[in-house]
Formats: structure tokens, C-alpha cells, sequence
């Protein structure tokens, strides 16, 4: 792991929850855009910092962590969440907007695979003309 990589792993989640207050604050969407959109940049910051931590712990960049440990990492964060979402649902009584944090929860799972998942992608051949 480089430099440039950890920093990038600590600079694009600050950015993006700076990005979501921002968008909260200043209610620059719509309606729904202003719940989704803050939504989208914290989930997808906080997935980046799931990345950026298993690849420092496995001191391997994203592209090259192996599909199995990926799928366990993916895996466990989300059944750790899921284990969360119930438990506070009996904790704090059952929500009535129970739907929308089940949407969440889905929306975080597909988020969360897209960032272990497109580094595997492979790279398009270069359009650069010579």
C-alpha cells in the first residue's frame, strides 16, 4: 500500500461526508433528492472505509484481495449491520418506517459489493491515438 492509497482511502470518504452535510444543510436537491442523495455519500464513504481498512490489513490494494476474503468482508459487514438493525429494532420498538431501513439496508449491501467488486473489473484498452 502507497501513500497516495491511504490517503485516498481517508481523503474520498472526508470529502464525500463533507459532500453530504453539505447537500443536507443546504437542501440543494429536491425533496427526495435531499434524503438520498446525503444518504448515497455517507453509504458509499462508509464503504470505501470498509475497503480502505481491509486492504490495509491485508496490505494488498483493492484489485488484487482475493474474491473469497472480498465475499467474507462483504459478508460479515452486512450481517453485522442486519444483526444491529434487528436488535435495535426490538431495543427502541419497532420503527414505522421499518420499510426504508430495510431499503437501506439492501441499497448499502449492492453499494458495498460495487466498491469490492469494480477494482476486478478489467481496464478498457487505451482510446489514446499516437
Amino acid at each position: 500500500m502507497t501513500t497516495r492509497h491511504i490517503a485516498g482511502f481517508f481523503l474520498i470518504p472526508l470529502v464525500l461526508l463533507v459532500a453530504a452535510g453539505a447537500i443536507n444543510a443546504l437542501s440543494l436537491w429536491s425533496f427526495l433528492g435531499n434524503l438520498a442523495v446525503p444518504w448515497f455519500c455517507t453509504a458509499l464513504a462508509i464503504a470505501v472505509m470498509v475497503l480502505g481498512v481491509t486492504c490495509l490489513l491485508l496490505q494488498r490494494p483493492p484489485s488484487t484481495i482475493p474474491a473469497r476474503r472480498a465475499a467474507l468482508v462483504v459478508a460479515a459487514v452486512l450481517v453485522i449491520l442486519g444483526v444491529g438493525f434487528i436488535v435495535d429494532a426490538f431495543a427502541y420498538a419497532r420503527p414505522a418506517d421499518w420499510l426504508a431501513s430495510a431499503g437501506e439496508w439492501v441499497g448499502f449491501a449492492v453499494i458495498l459489493a460495487g466498491v469490492f467488486w469494480l477494482p476486478r473489473l478489467p481496464n478498457p484498452p487505451s482510446d489514446a491515438k499516437s
